[in-house]
């Protein structure tokens, strides 16, 4: 399952490269932005406008400049304050930094803790798509998203954001940003799974080590359950958003709140009426 996901985003984003943008940084992982991507209505995504990112505190002078250079007005970090505290972003000449911290229940974290609990454990799967179910229903998470999709409402310039490895908060946070702009779902999921893409070396490393301790064939297939991503994860909290709000663009509307005016507002930011 997971051998083809990876290997049908690699094929989906080879012919959708026009939409999906994966930025070449020295240190900065996982980072990509978007340009000439359609949405239903018609209309464009603003190049450039809407940016993803892991590890920026490991950000090197020439990642620094790349970053620059694309006007960002704002970085949203999905950290919790201690994450944010052992490894603070390097600052973004121009840019203001939003705390909006969030959590994908309590699996997420170093390698020996998830080892310790896959060893004694086997509902890994499960546990991370109740966290993911948690990011949109968690009225304190709520309140976190609310403050990124504000703060990207609001900034003129590119909007940047990230957490630790840029995979599962700030995959969560693209996806309702893209979808109510109206992004169709299918690219939606090409652009949340793109993040195996990027941590396959480091996901790989983790099961070799993890066998090296004599993990069974479950124990690593739960392992590259956590240090991934899957398309199930981000179904459990996109249905939970249509069970409960009928849509995505419902969703993100009633935590802009303003009604209508919030979308628009929405709209504007982030469309135009043509790619160029």
């Amino acid at each position: 399952m997971w051998g083809h996901e990876v290997m049908t985003l690699t094929a989906a984003t080879a012919r959708h490269q026009r939409a999906l943008d994966i930025m070449s940084l020295e240190r900065v992982t996982n980072a990509r932005t978007y340009h000439h991507l359609r949405t239903n209505s018609g209309r464009y995504l603003r190049p450039h406008k809407i940016i993803r990112t892991g590890r920026l505190w490991q950000a090197t002078p020439h990642d620094m400049q790349q970053l620059t250079a694309l006007g960002v007005g704002a970085v949203v970090d999905f950290r919790q304050p201690d994450e944010a505290a052992k490894a603070p972003d390097v600052p973004l000449a121009g840019a203001a930094r939003v705390a909006a911290p969030m959590v994908v229940g309590d699996l997420k974290g170093e390698a020996h803790a998830l080892r310790t609990y896959i060893q004694h454990h086997d509902d890994a799967p499960e546990h991370i798509r109740l966290g993911y179910e948690a990011m949109v229903a968690d009225p304190t998470m709520q309140a976190s998203m609310r403050e990124f999709l504000v703060t990207a409402t609001a900034t003129p310039g590119a909007v940047m954001f990230h957490c630790s490895a840029g995979k599962d908060r700030t995959g969560m946070a693209a996806a309702l940003l893209l979808g109510a702009l109206g992004v169709p779902r299918s690219l939606i999921t090409r652009d949340y799974l793109y993040s195996n893409v990027e941590h396959e070396p480091n996901i790989n490393q983790a099961l070799v080590e993890f066998q090296q301790l004599g993990a069974t064939h479950q124990m690593l297939t739960d392992m590259r359950a956590v240090t991934g991503v899957r398309v199930d994860y981000l179904d459990t909290a996109l249905d939970w958003v249509d069970a409960h709000y009928g849509n995505v663009r419902n969703y993100v509307g009633e935590l802009l709140g303003n009604g209508e005016a919030g979308l628009a507002a929405l709209d504007r930011a982030f469309l135009v009426d043509d790619n160029h």
